[in-house]
């Protein structure tokens, strides 16, 4: 897709990894100033409450059967009627929404500063009484609306005691909304902060994927260049595997425009070359007919021989340039193996009429390709069998494309195994001593690297005589 470009696609990416990053860190910094803020408060309810009960176990008697919480009662009815005006960082503070009850030994409300509505009522089941009842710290936080966690309510108790005897127990008591307005405070300056940081993170991203991307636009732009037939100079690039990229890229280029001219010079030459082959063969068979001694006869013979050969050459080369140019998308023909070799051995059978080819198959492989190349290929390999064997030529074909040439020559010598396969290597004919040109084995494996098959040639091995080739095609 033209629009994903990868700058583009690591820019998204960036922003996106960026904004989930800073999302989950606001989120979690909220969540942590939330709990923070709860844990601070009821460290502060916590010292007043202890106050509070001081204040009640020192005005209740000795030998008392519950707590005295006149003074408690006197003490909080003055603040709430003389509370002075604060003003807390950017909230005015004018009155107490804090307010305390307390409870017999049984955790009946004996005083409620809030309401009187609750004095009698039974407090022993909630948490923080119960705990208290028992001589512990008790808390706990309950919330008035469960959708809204700002309607939280905190409470904080203690034993009320005289001596060792618990009498009952006090507890203050804290709603969290006054405090959700410093939590919203914060968090509007963590949002701010959160907002500039994602901006300075996006645009530091910008400028480093803007650093590590142009080159990469560069040495696109210089390659497209190259694919048009243009020669651009290679754009500065920096250090490290781009600029590796880049020097290769050139070489490569520098190594195709002289091949590309070898190819032009080869083709020009081997179009001239006919003609005048042409020319000197047709001669050479015209003063053949008219030479008198058997020693001109003899060099007639020689000069008509290997102007065969060097027509041979000349048309080997030609489609020899043709194949290292060919486009292997350009075909998709279904075709029948057996079929093609078929046709090849009849041709050789009325070529080489003193010859036996035995053509087996065990399946009917299909495979896709160009036709002309795959006979041209089955052609060169059967017709180099035919030249060093004087026996009975066998062609195998096997269900996984595989195609076996097998003569009984004398084979291969050890040291031209490994260069059967360069250009122009040649070895002599048996009897005649002749050589080709060299090029028939280049041309196979040319054929076969365009159809993304393999090549093989062997000797048989000591209990049989002469060479085995074998061509593997990707069968369907």
């Amino acid at each position: 897709m033209k629009f994903l470009t990868i700058k583009r696609r690591i820019l998204l990416t960036f922003i996106f990894l960026s904004s989930l990053s800073i999302y989950y860190f606001y989120d979690w910094v909220q969540d942590s100033s939330r709990r923070h803020y709860l844990e601070a408060a009821e460290e502060v309810l916590v010292d007043q409450l202890i106050f509070l009960k001081s204040v009640v176990e020192k005005n209740t008697e000795p030998n008392a059967q519950e707590p005295d919480f006149q003074a408690v009662k006197n003490y909080w009815e003055s603040i709430s009627n003389n509370y002075p005006e604060a003003k807390i960082y950017q909230i005015t503070k004018k009155n107490s929404d804090q307010y305390i009850y307390i409870t017999d030994i049984s955790g009946k409300v004996t005083y409620h500063s809030q309401n009187d509505e609750f004095t009698g009522h039974d407090f022993s089941a909630w948490r923080n009484v119960k705990l208290a009842m028992k001589g512990n710290y008790g808390a706990r936080s309950t919330r008035e609306n469960e959708e809204d966690p700002t309607t939280s309510v905190m409470h904080v108790s203690y034993p009320v005691q005289s001596g060792d005897k618990i009498l009952g127990t006090i507890t203050l008591v804290k709603p969290v909304k006054r405090l959700s307005q410093y939590l919203d405070l914060s968090r509007k300056e963590v949002l701010k902060i959160a907002v500039i940081t994602l901006i300075l993170f996006l645009l530091s991203g910008f400028l480093l994927v803007r650093r590590i991307v142009r080159p990469i636009e560069e040495l696109t732009d210089y390659t497209e260049k190259v694919g048009s037939g243009e020669k651009p100079s290679l754009p500065k690039l920096p250090e490290g595997e781009l600029n590796m990229l880049g020097k290769t890229i050139e070489e490569m280029r520098r190594n195709l425009d002289g091949k590309s001219y070898i190819e032009s010079y080869i083709q020009s030459l081997t179009h001239e070359l006919k003609s005048p082959i042409a020319a000197i063969k047709g001669a050479s068979e015209l003063i053949e007919a008219d030479a008198i001694s058997d020693e001109d006869k003899k060099l007639l013979r020689n000069i008509n021989r290997e102007s065969e050969r060097m027509s041979e050459m000349v048309q080997n080369l030609l489609l020899l340039s043709r194949l290292e140019n060919f486009d292997s998308s350009s075909f998709k023909e279904n075709l029948d193996l057996n079929e093609i070799a078929e046709e090849v051995v009849d041709e050789m059978k009325e070529r080489y009429t003193s010859r036996e080819f035995h053509l087996n198959s065990s399946g009917k492989p299909q495979i896709s390709g160009d036709r002309f190349l795959v006979k041209t290929a089955l052609n060169n390999v059967i017709s180099n069998a035919v030249d060093f064997s004087d026996d009975v030529i066998q062609i195998e074909i096997g269900e996984q494309a595989a195609v076996k040439v097998l003569d009984n020559g004398t084979g291969i010598p050890d040291y031209a195994l490994r260069k059967v396969k360069e250009k122009f290597f040649s070895l002599p004919r048996p009897g005649s001593g002749a050589k080709s040109s060299g090029l028939g084995i280049s041309i196979v494996q040319e054929i076969m690297e365009i159809h993304g098959g393999s090549f093989a040639i062997e000797n048989r091995g000591s209990e049989e005589t002469g060479v085995s080739v074998c061509l593997k095609f990707p069968h369907k």
